[in-house]
């Protein structure tokens, strides 16, 4: 029943350190079991055969199951497929696949068994001619060890809207990008990255410094796709207007445990970390921190999206106008286990530092939002009625700490709290709207230093209503002691409550 201390610390500084020693650290891989062909510069692979001097080269002369091993260099040579290209897409780029091959990158031509992509970079850079990396159609390529970088997607389309997909363009293929840098590449969306109806999955590595310079996904665009993005770092990316970093529509993509900071909108923007729009994704463990969006929705934005949020942590970002944390428009996401706290807003009119809804019915359940601030003051803002239960909040065992105004619903909207712990607000709530609360509960939720795992001294342990939702954020059981905690965190200690106090024994006799 000990906290998992490991699990907790990689929300907040684990999982850059252990995506820098994945990085870091040589690794052999297991690859197809078809055939091995070599690429390195100028064709010189030394003994290996059969070599190749650019990965399009080694890509056209595999077959399904084979492997490519890239020694480590840079790869240019941007060209056109015609027979690729349709009335919204254009295939110019360095490599484009159509099967399901291994390539990786990071090898040395005296070692072609170890792959170490920090000390042998493989550079795929497409410098400004084209996109870098395409894969299309009904293929489960594995790529991995590779620095993509300086793809352009201006007049190539990609999907209807705009030139989507400068570092790598993904249509229709499944797959795995694992290990992989892509960085300083440029698209109306997704700069980085563009996913079309692909369940390719994503694992540890960078996404940084590319830009949407037209309209969403500075550093990722997932439309239609069911792809898997995890234990990634989306950072420095911008957008003009919908997803600094991330931008998702439609379908039910996965994004766990990456880190998503210092990304923003710098037009009228929505959404500087994360938009999610019309989509059921899943949020789970990430780190949303230091994001701006110039409008709404300075870390996450949610337009008309049943998602689901579990575990994530959402502070320091900011919005120019509504939702500091988060933004939601439309539809019942679900928030549970997460963090909100020390986002805010930048107008003197705006409101939902930590949490702003609208025309939405949000449930947010065993969540901590402390400190969030600006605007109207509000951690929590409900407004605007709608049809069936939109205009309505569910809030359950949740800790509303240090705001001027805990919640403010408006007129003809509800609020339904159960299980509330208040502290250190100047309001627990406003406005003209409906508010039916129960539990409440009022006390310090004594955190520990981080600001949201509790202490032996909490007045949240043990003090929530009916079962929690198991697990905590660290992934802890819920309830440990006799009750559910209160609050994203379940305490595993012993708390001053609990402890005995022993006093001497005094006999009396006759």
């Amino acid at each position: 029943m000990c906290k998992r201390i490991l699990v907790a610390l990689s929300l907040s500084v684990g999982l850059s350190l252990g995506l820098l020693l994945l990085l870091a650290s040589p690794s052999i891989v297991a690859l197809a079991d078809g055939a091995i062909l070599y690429v390195a510069p100028g064709a010189d692979c030394g003994a290996a055969t059969p070599c190749y001097g650019s990965v399009q080269a080694a890509v056209d002369g595999a077959s399904n199951g084979d492997a490519i091993k890239i020694a480590g260099g840079t790869y240019s040579g941007v060209h056109n497929v015609p027979t690729l290209t349709t009335d919204v897409f254009t295939a110019t780029q360095v490599v484009v696949v159509t099967k399901s091959v291994t390539i990786q990158g990071g090898y040395a031509l005296a070692d072609w068994t170890t792959s170490d992509p920090e000390a042998h970079p493989t550079i795929l850079d497409a410098r400004g001619q084209g996109r870098v990396l395409c894969i299309i159609g009904e293929c489960s390529p594995t790529i991995e060890g590779l620095r993509i970088s300086g793809g352009d997607a201006s007049g190539l389309g990609g999907i209807s809207w705009g030139d989507v997909g400068g570092g790598v363009y993904i249509n229709g293929a499944a797959g795995l990008i694992s290990d992989t840098r892509i960085y300083s590449n440029t698209a109306e969306g997704g700069g980085g990255l563009f996913l079309l109806n692909s369940s390719t999955e994503i694992q540890g590595g960078y996404v940084n410094g590319n830009s949407a310079l037209g309209n969403v996904g500075g550093g990722l665009c997932i439309q239609y796709s069911s792809a898997i993005l995890e234990h990634s770092t989306i950072t420095n990316n911008t957008s003009d207007v919908w997803g600094g970093g991330i931008y998702v529509g439609g379908s039910a993509p996965r994004l766990t445990g990456n880190v998503i900071r210092n990304n923003s909108v710098t037009g009228y923007g929505f959404g500087g970390g994360v938009a999610l729009s019309g989509t059921a994704a899943v949020l789970q463990s990430n780190l949303i921190a230091d994001n701006t969006a110039s409008a709404s929705g300075g870390g996450l934005y949610l337009w008309d999206s049943d998602a689901t949020l579990d575990g994530d942590i959402v502070r320091h970002n900011h919005a120019g106008s509504f939702g500091g944390g988060v933004y939601i428009h439309g539809k019942a996401p679900r928030v549970v286990n997460g963090v909100v706290m020390s986002n805010s807003v930048s107008s003197t009119s705006g409101f939902g530092a930590g949490i702003y809804a609208e025309y939405a019915a949000p449930r947010l359940t065993h969540l901590t939002i402390a400190g969030n601030s600006g605007g109207h003051g509000s951690a929590i803002h409900v407004t605007v009625p709608g049809s069936g239960d939109l205009g309505t909040i569910l809030v359950t065992n949740t800790i509303v700490a240090d705001h001027e105004v805990g919640i403010s619903v408006m007129e003809g909207c509800t609020a339904t709290l159960r299980g509330t712990l208040w502290h250190d607000n100047s309001a627990k709530w406003s406005g003209e709207g409906t508010i039916d609360h129960t539990f409440d509960r009022q006390g310090d939720p004594a955190f520990d230093a981080d600001g949201y795992h509790l202490t032996s001294l909490s007045l949240a342990i043990d003090r929530g209503v009916g079962p929690g939702t198991m697990p905590d954020l660290d992934g802890d059981a819920r309830p440990i002691g006799p009750g559910v905690d209160i609050g994203a965190d379940e305490f595993s200690g012993t708390p001053i409550a609990w402890q005995q106090l022993h006093l001497p024994l005094i006999m009396f006799t006759r």
